[in-house]
C-alpha cells in the first residue's frame, strides 16, 4: 500500500501528517555517523604516549557515507505500547590499536565493537516528536596482531602495560565515544513543520505497514491555525486582472415603456493563465517523507463560504445626472477535487443586478425624472467564477496557491419606464435608451463590475490561502542539504502531491537527487 493509501485509513475524516524514518535517522543519527565518517582512517593519538588507536571500518566499509546505509536500515517499531526509531541491528566497528614511530604505524592490536540493537524512543508532546537518547547493546572483542610480541619488544613496551590498555578501550574508551554520539535528545519541531496545523488532543501515533513513516495526529484530530496565514498578500501575483466587458445591442423596442433587452455583457475573463507560471513547474506526482493529508471535506470546508456579497452605487451630478446601484449576489457553490493534479477547483455563480434613474438638472426649476431602469438576469446563477487552489512551493513554504481561472457572464435584460422627453436633450427614445447602454450600463457593467469583483474575489481566494508545510525545515531534517554555494538556501524543492478523490489529498516537498 502507499502512504496516502496507509494514512488516509488512519485520518479518516482527520488531519492528519506522516513524517518519515529518514526525516528521524538524519536527525538523531547525523552526529552519530559525522563521528564514523571523520574517524575512518584517522589516527587517535591516547594519552599513553605512543599508543595510537584509528577506526578502519564501518561493516566492512571504508568509505564515508555511512549516513546513506544506516539510514537505509532505520524503521519506526512498537514495544510495549512505545514507539521507537530503530536503527540497523548490527553494525560492526573495527579499530587498530598500534604505535606510531617516525609515522610508521605498527599494529599491535584488532579491536572489534558490534552495535546491537540501536534504538530511540520517539515520545510525543503538543508541540514535538522528541527523540530521548539512544540505547543500544554493545559487544566488544580482541585479537591480537600476529606481531604482538615482536612489536612490544622493539619499541620496549611492556605486555601488562599494554593489556591494561586494550582492558581500558575495549570496556570502556570506545563504548563511551559510541554512547555520548547517540546520547541527545533531538526533536521535530511540529508547529514548524507544519506551520498551518493545530493537533487537538494527545497524539496519536501509528506506523506504516513497510516501518518507515510515522503517522501523526491528534485523539479528536487536527484542524487549519486560526492565525495561520500566507505571508503573500497579493494572490494574483501573475495571474492578470478581469478583463473589461462588452455587450452588443438587441433589437430595440418600439412601445414608450417596452421590455428593451440587450445581449452580450460578457467578462471574457482573466487575462490568459500559464499554469507554470502561476503555480511553479516544479510539482511532481509523488510522495515526500514528511507531508500533510488533507480530507476532501476539511478542504472543502476551506473554501465553503462565506461568499461575497457586493453593492456598489455609481452616480454623476451633471446637467444630465444618473444614479446607479449594482448587487453580485452568489447562489451556488461547486467543489471539485482534483489530487491527481495536485489541486481541487471551486466554481462560485452569481447574479449580478442593476436599478437606476436619469435627471436632468434645471437649477432652480428643479429636476426633470427622465426614465429608470433596472437590468436583471433571469436565472440565479446566471454568471461563474472558477478557482484552481494548487499546491505549490513558495517562498520556503509549501502552500495553498489560488488562480483566478475562468469567469463567465450571461446576459441581462433592461427594464426602463420613460417618464418625459419634454425639456430634456433627449430627442428620441432611442437617444434615452443610447444614454443608458453606453454611458450607465457601459460604464457600470464593462468596467466597474470586474474592478469591485475581482477585489472581493482575491479577498475570498486568501482565506484558504495558508501555509501547509516549512518545507526548508522539512528539507533541513531529512538532511537533503543541498545548497547554493555560499546562499545558505535549499535548492530544487518541489511541491509533491498525490490523492484519491474521494478521499483527499496528500501534500508533501522533496529535492532532487
Amino acid at each position: 500500500m502507499t502512504i496516502f493509501d496507509e494514512l488516509s485509513n488512519f485520518a479518516q475524516e482527520r488531519y492528519a501528517v506522516h513524517v518519515g524514518a529518514r526525516s528521524f535517522s538524519a536527525l538523531v543519527l547525523s552526529s552519530f555517523a559525522d563521528t564514523l565518517s571523520q574517524s575512518v582512517g584517522q589516527r587517535v593519538q591516547l594519552q599513553y604516549v605512543p599508543y595510537v588507536i584509528k577506526l578502519t571500518s564501518v561493516n566492512g566499509k571504508t568509505n564515508s557515507k555511512f549516513m546513506d546505509f544506516i539510514r537505509n536500515d532505520t524503521h519506526f517499531i512498537r514495544d510495549n505500547g512505545d514507539y521507537y526509531l530503530k536503527v540497523v541491528d548490527s553494525l560492526q566497528l573495527k579499530f587498530d590499536l598500534g604505535v606510531v614511530v617516525n609515522d610508521n604505524f605498527d599494529t599491535v592490536s584488532n579491536i572489534t565493537l558490534e552495535i546491537h540493537h540501536m534504538k530511540f524512543q520517539i515520545e510525543a508532546s503538543d508541540r514535538q516528536l522528541v527523540c530521548a537518547p539512544g540505547t543500544a547493546t554493545l559487544k566488544p572483542s580482541i585479537s591480537r596482531h600476529k606481531n604482538f610480541d615482536s612489536v612490544l619488544k622493539r619499541h620496549g613496551i611492556d605486555p601488562l602495560e599494554m593489556t591494561h590498555i586494550e582492558g581500558m578501550l575495549l570496556y570502556g574508551g570506545l563504548a563511551s565515544v559510541v554512547r555520548v554520539s547517540m546520547a541527545k535528545p533531538q526533536a521535530v519541531d511540529l508547529p514548524r513543520l507544519f506551520p498551518g496545523i493545530v493537533f487537538q488532543g494527545r497524539i496519536e501515533f501509528e506506523i506504516s505497514t513497510d516501518q518507515k513513516q510515522l503517522f501523526v495526529t491528534g485523539r479528536r484530530g487536527a484542524t487549519r491555525h486560526p492565525e495561520s496565514h500566507c505571508e503573500c498578500a497579493d494572490v494574483g501575483d501573475g495571474i492578470g486582472s478581469v478583463n473589461r466587458g462588452e455587450f452588443v445591442r438587441k433589437a430595440e423596442g418600439s412601445n414608450r415603456n417596452e421590455h428593451v433587452p440587450f445581449a452580450g455583457i460578457t467578462l471574457r475573463g482573466p487575462s490568459s493563465v500559464k499554469t507554470d507560471s502561476v503555480v511553479g513547474k516544479r510539482r511532481l506526482q509523488r510522495e515526500g517523507d514528511n507531508g500533510l493529508f488533507m480530507p476532501v471535506r476539511m478542504a472543502e470546508s476551506l473554501v465553503n463560504g462565506p461568499f461575497p456579497g457586493v453593492r456598489f452605487d455609481l452616480r454623476d451630478e451633471g446637467f444630465i445626472g444618473w444614479k446607479a446601484a449594482a448587487f453580485i449576489d452568489v447562489s451556488d457553490f461547486d467543489f471539485e477535487p482534483y489530487p491527481t493534479q495536485g489541486r481541487f477547483q471551486v466554481t462560485l455563480e452569481f447574479r449580478v443586478e442593476i436599478y437606476g434613474s436619469v435627471h436632468i438638472d434645471l437649477g432652480k426649476l428643479g429636476r426633470i425624472r427622465v426614465t429608470t431602469f433596472a437590468g436583471e438576469q433571469e436565472a440565479a446563477g446566471s454568471n461563474s467564477v472558477k478557482i484552481g487552489f494548487y499546491a505549490v512551493i513558495r517562498a520556503g513554504e509549501l502552500l495553498l496557491k489560488p488562480v483566478l481561472e475562468d469567469i463567465s457572464f450571461g446576459e441581462f435584460d433592461i427594464h426602463m419606464k420613460l417618464f418625459t422627453l419634454v425639456g430634456t436633450p433627449f430627442g428620441t427614445k432611442g437617444a434615452v435608451i443610447g444614454f443608458i447602454l453606453d454611458r450607465i450600463i457601459g460604464e457600470l457593467i464593462a468596467w466597474q463590475i470586474p474592478i469591485r469583483l475581482e477585489r472581493e474575489l482575491r479577498t475570498y481566494m486568501a482565506r484558504p490561502m495558508f501555509p501547509i508545510m516549512d518545507a526548508y525545515y522539512s528539507a533541513q531534517i531529512e538532511g537533503l542539504q543541498k545548497t547554493n554555494e555560499g546562499t545558505g538556501n535549499i535548492q530544487l524543492l518541489h511541491a509533491l502531491y498525490t490523492g484519491c478523490a474521494d478521499r483527499g489529498f496528500l501534500f508533501s516537498t522533496g529535492i532532487e537527487g
